[in-house]
């Protein structure tokens, strides 16, 4: 009888451990065989209700578990999916991501409970954290943040890039808000364009406002406003047809135009040497233009 040394022992365990062939031939089998129809499934329930339903994809727990004629979705992850039927063309990757969606098509949701509410929209684009998450019906809406456009739910043509932007918004549609907070608690209103951090954040009805700049028309509850600039018109908590470059505001005013701040020299292009008939203007101690008037008497 001979005895097996122990260095033997030790390289039969490092060939094991270094991929040695197994006992089978050709490597493990496959259990994620595609069917006829070229759907994949993996994970409990995952496309176990499916009847003529092609190309879809479902990797998870119950993922695309009620799909029945539905195709080319692909779902990943617990409950991605579930309850789509003959949703078409729809991905979601993320726990509970386009969960509740039936019949929308051409939605993408990447992220925990990005689209879950989603039942029939369709070309929405959510992802981050909550994304859209109150979304049912609205279409063609873009959420990119955590927390962006969370509560529309039937708004359409809605763009919010940032954390927490367009938050608010329920059924306010062509809307865009791009940077943390912008257009934060905008609820119903429309064609509003916020561009920097909390950008129009105050807005609630009012529509048709641009806003560039880092807290530009922050406090903002009005309409067609226009604020350029780093604080521009940020102050304006009531009034309307506002102009604001690079300057702030008082807090309420309308049909005004207010350009730069600090500056102490003007020039304007196309008005030397351009003669025109009409009234002399005149210039305020406050900078503001006008007509001459006649001198007091």
């Amino acid at each position: 009888m001979y005895r097996v040394s122990g260095t033997a022992i030790m390289v039969a365990g490092l060939c094991l451990m270094l991929g040695a062939a197994p006992g089978w031939a050709g490597g493990p089998p496959n259990n994620d065989v595609s069917d006829a129809k070229g759907n994949t499934a993996g994970g409990t329930g995952a496309l176990v209700n499916n009847t003529a339903g092609t190309a879809n994809t479902a990797f998870g727990d119950v993922a695309l578990q009620n799909n029945t004629t539905g195709g080319d979705n692909t779902a990943f992850g617990f409950s991605a999916l579930q309850k789509n039927t003959t949703g078409v063309a729809n991905a979601a990757f993320g726990l509970n991501a386009l969960q509740n969606n039936t019949t929308g098509g051409g939605n993408t949701a990447v992220g925990y409970e990005a689209l879950p509410s989603n039942t029939t929209g369709g070309l929405n684009t959510a992802v981050g954290e909550s994304a859209l998450a109150s979304n049912t019906t609205g279409g063609a809406n873009t959420g990119i943040g955590e927390g962006a456009l969370n509560r529309n739910t039937s708004g359409n043509l809605n763009a919010a890039l940032g954390n927490v932007a367009l938050v608010f918004n329920t059924t306010g549609q062509d809307n865009t808000a791009v940077g943390y907070a912008a257009l934060y608690n905008n609820t119903t209103s429309n064609d509003n364009t916020a561009v920097g951090l909390a950008a129009l954040e105050s807005n609630t009805t009012g529509g048709q406002n641009t806003a560039v700049g880092s807290a530009a028309l922050q406090s903002n509850t009005g309409s067609n406003n226009i604020a350029l600039g780093y604080l521009a018109g940020q102050a304006l908590k009531s009034g309307s047809n506002n102009i604001y470059v690079g300057t702030n505001s008082p807090a309420t005013e309308s049909n005004t135009i207010r350009l730069g701040q600090a500056q102490t020299r003007t020039f304007v292009a196309g008005i030397a040497g351009t003669l025109v008939q009409g009234s002399q203007v005149c210039v305020s101690s406050t900078g503001q233009l006008g007509i001459c008037g006649s001198p007091a008497r």
